[in-house]
């Protein structure tokens, strides 16, 4: 394979082949999800003979509620590799995942998860204009008395920094939560928090002082700097390890997971049967639910990532404007081996 090819592998996600190499049983359970999803061929994928990706722009949540109705079952992301949010397996072993088609339009599958949730509350309201919702999860239940309405924050949260993603409107006030979708989903971009860090680190890889990592252009893009190991291989992330303001207890972790705006955390690839509405109380079901810190599992606790972002290249020169970003992280989410390639480089090192 081309350098060229398995850097666009990498980038693209899992290789997707034609409908045409999937075992005739993969094949036939294809058949089923066209009809029963309204999904043409074209948007049926094999990443292995029986591993059917559904390439589609049709919301993650629709997708999901849809293979759920079908009778497929549902199966989590640690058994699910290449599909962050997990997917549905068949009874004859056939597994489907989901693939947003112009997911690097789009945005991912953060805004139908969002939305999923705002519209079937909305149907609940209509419905019981007061209402008590309970996200119940499998760590904690958070219950919310009162609710009167629901929205999305948008880019006015953005602007003051606030976590949450949508808006719960109660008789006593508003109450923000941050949606996390099951599998991969970050914390926080660092590049202004962490300043010294991202200047640290590419003065030196620029450089050619880090061991192991070669910056070089893309050929066909001058203005993207690729991440690169010695033979040739380009990394997927490199992450730097034990930062200190990111140990356990320390507040800057706190307002990165939970804001200004004291978000409540509650993570979940919903579907439509996760929504049960009995009487005036929407049981809501989640995979966790976090209010504060000693919420967290080991694994929650953020870690820095370098990582290469085409629509970031916009200079030819110096470290900035080169398609690298210094995202966060939860430390979980970082498994070795695959077609990953990653880099792990000591904190005292980079600012030594």
């Amino acid at each position: 394979m081309m350098l060229l090819d398995l850097i666009a592998e990498h980038f693209l996600g899992e290789a997707k082949k034609e409908f045409s190499h999937l075992s005739d049983k993969a094949k036939a359970q294809a058949a089923t999800i066209m009809s029963g999803l309204d999904v043409p061929q074209e948007e049926i994928k094999a990443a292995t003979k029986n591993r059917i990706i559904i390439l589609s722009d049709k919301p993650r949540s629709e997708i999901f509620s849809g293979l759920e109705k079908l009778g497929y079952t549902r199966i989590d992301s640690s058994r699910s590799v290449g599909s962050s949010g997990g997917g549905y397996e068949s009874e004859d072993g056939v597994e489907i995942i989901h693939k947003p088609l112009g997911q690097s339009k789009t945005g991912g599958a953060g805004i139908p998860n969002e939305s999923i949730v705002v519209d079937r509350v909305k149907e609940a309201l209509a419905e019981q204009p007061n209402l008590t919702i309970i996200f119940k999860g499998k760590n904690k239940d958070l219950t919310y008395k009162n609710v009167t309405g629901i929205d999305h924050i948008g880019k006015e949260g953005e602007a003051k920094g606030w976590k949450g993603d949508l808006r719960l409107l109660t008789k006593d006030g508003e109450k923000h939560i941050s949606i996390k979708k099951d599998g991969g989903y970050r914390w926080e971009s660092v590049m202004k928090r962490f300043r010294p860090t991202f200047e640290a680190f590419m003065t030196k890889a620029l450089a050619g002082e880090v061991d192991e990592l070669d910056l070089t252009p893309h050929p066909e893009n001058p203005k993207l700097l690729q991440m690169m190991d010695k033979s040739g291989r380009p990394y997927g992330r490199i992450f730097i390890k034990d930062h200190p303001d990111l140990t356990p207890g320390s507040a800057i972790i706190d307002d990165m997971a939970f804001g200004p705006d004291h978000a409540d955390i509650v993570q979940k690839t919903f579907v439509d049967s996760d929504f049960n509405l009995k009487g005036d109380t929407m049981v809501i079901t989640s995979t966790k639910n976090m209010t504060d810190i000693k919420d967290f599992d080991e694994g929650d606790f953020p870690i820095v990532e370098f990582e290469r972002n085409a629509s970031k290249a916009t200079k030819t020169e110096g470290m900035y404007g080169r398609g690298i970003v210094m995202r966060t992280r939860p430390v979980g989410q970082v498994t070795d081996g695959g077609r990953a390639n990653y880099l792990y480089v000591d904190y005292k090192d980079v600012m030594k």
